[in-house]
């Protein structure tokens, strides 16, 4: 089954940043991303990463990502002194109650009268999260973790085309519906796969979709800007950085709603846990009222926890990428049948790589010719060509867009794979030796480019699948 989307096209043309432009944005970027760093030290290393529900509300939470908004600094007070009420009453004993409520009373009238530096020096409950949401903004909090590394949250995260932009989206389910590279600042490089700041605008859709027929798309311009930098402790940590910003030649289009946002996303991979990395970010809006802000927080809240996808998003590219080198061709020119197989002869039954079964009993002649007929009715592996049963298979839907379609639509086509090559594809090809490779291949603008890791690719995929262990150990150390 193959679904097929439209190209992104830009309302705006790109343009060109003077070197001054361009050194001011890097620094911009570099302040801010060094800013949510020291609240997530903050958050971790001082306050055990809880988050103080006094001052954020639980809103959604995907596998093990969670997103909060920020409460009003009215709530705010409201809670605190109804956790006061209820930790004096259980301290008094019923002699004492009637001071007890004179006492409260007087308190909370201090309290409702206090300025912004008295609230903040409240006492906060040991382990509380430092953070404080901007009580002019709606303002957001994620924090949670995802099953991957590192390098493959990064890889998921980083877009540096726009074609790497629709892919992303049709994995992560960002809700983007149209966006353009509006200017370049820094590139990726064979050194700094993940090294990517840029100018991007992005129209994103409505959520539901029925809702665009009655609110218009929201639109913004942002500063975008992924890499990876260290800790106060040395560990190395990921970030991906979106900033609002403004150009003369980006004015607000009547058919769409403006937006203003800042979101700074940080990745930190956990040595001790193993292929987990804690994700954190927080992010915050232009300010709005009634069922528009309604609406829009339910759709920050779904694009915000589509971040828990990137690590899936990478693993798909990497299996996208591993066909290219195996079949030396787009994902949309594999053919859906393949004659022959390592496992497939005309003296004996065809059999399942994986589990051994035997496809077609030798003892039905009518089966056997209907075999030689129709040998490529049989599911096989794309990338190491193994016959499989329907068991063994494992079916992916994996995006591209072919080169030769004139409209550039991207297209998304289910591909059969057996576990062991998911495995090799997947867990042991590391994500930044394969941007590496693609942005090397970029810069050359040669397709047919191969490194050493395409030809431990093939060497891995090549081998038999009944190889013992040892023998595709030995391979792997080769």
């Amino acid at each position: 089954m193959r679904n097929v989307t439209r190209d992104f096209s830009s309302p705006f043309p790109a343009f060109e940043l003077s070197a001054e432009e361009k050194e001011r944005l890097d620094k911009l970027a570099e302040l801010l991303v060094q800013n949510t760093i020291a609240e997530y030290e903050s958050h971790v290393y001082d306050d055990a990463g809880v988050v103080d529900h006094d001052y954020w509300q639980f809103m959604k939470r995907r596998q093990k990502v969670r997103v909060y908004l920020g409460r009003s600094e009215k709530e705010i007070m409201k809670r605190k002194y109804r956790a006061m009420v209820k930790k004096k009453r259980k301290a008094i004993d019923n002699n004492a109650h009637l001071d007890f409520v004179e006492e409260s009373a007087s308190s909370w009238s201090r309290t409702a009268g206090a300025s912004e530096t008295a609230t903040t020096a409240t006492r906060r409950p040991p382990g509380a999260v430092k953070l404080q949401p901007n009580f002019d903004l709606p303002t957001f909090l994620v924090a949670g973790t995802l099953e991957g590394t590192l390098d493959d949250a990064m890889y998921g995260a980083t877009a540096s085309t726009v074609d790497e932009m629709r892919i992303k989206t049709s994995y992560v389910h960002d809700n983007i519906v149209d966006a353009a590279i509006l200017a370049r600042i820094i590139e990726p490089s064979l050194e700094s796969p993940f090294r990517w700041l840029c100018v991007k605008w992005a129209e994103k859709g409505q959520h539901p979709p029925w809702l665009q027929a009655l609110f218009k798309n929201r639109d913004a311009v942002v500063l975008e800007a992924t890499g990876t930098t260290n800790l106060t402790n040395g560990d190395r940590v990921g970030y991906l950085l979106m900033q609002s910003v403004h150009f003369p030649q980006t004015e607000p289009l009547a058919s769409r709603i403006r937006s203003s946002l800042s979101m700074c996303i940080v990745f930190h991979e956990d040595s001790s846990a193993g292929g987990t990395v804690a994700v954190f970010a927080k992010a915050s809006m232009n300010p709005m009222s009634g069922i528009t802000r309604l609406l829009v927080v339910r759709s920050t809240v779904e694009a915000l926890l589509s971040m828990g996808q990137f690590v899936r998003c990478a693993r798909m590219k990497k299996l996208a990428w591993a066909l290219r080198q195996q079949h030396s061709c787009s994902i949309a020119h594999i053919p859906d049948e393949y004659h022959g197989s390592a496992h497939s002869n005309g003296e004996g039954p065809r059999a399942c790589a994986q589990c051994k079964t035997t496809l077609l009993p030798r003892s039905f002649a009518w089966l056997e010719r209907r075999r030689q007929t129709q040998e490529a009715s049989f599911p096989h592996c794309k990338l190491c060509f193994q016959s499989l049963c329907h068991k063994c298979i494992v079916k992916e839907k994996l995006s591209c867009i072919p080169v030769d379609d004139e409209l550039q639509r991207l297209m998304r086509r289910e591909i059969t794979f057996c576990a062991l090559c998911i495995h090799v594809a997947v867990m042991r090809t590391q994500s930044s030796v394969v941007a590496s490779e693609e942005a090397e291949s970029s810069q050359r603008n040669t397709e047919g480019h191969k490194s050493l890791i395409t030809a431990w690719l093939r060497g891995m995929l090549d081998q038999p699948l009944f190889a013992s262990s040892n023998q595709r150990s030995s391979a792997a150390r080769r």
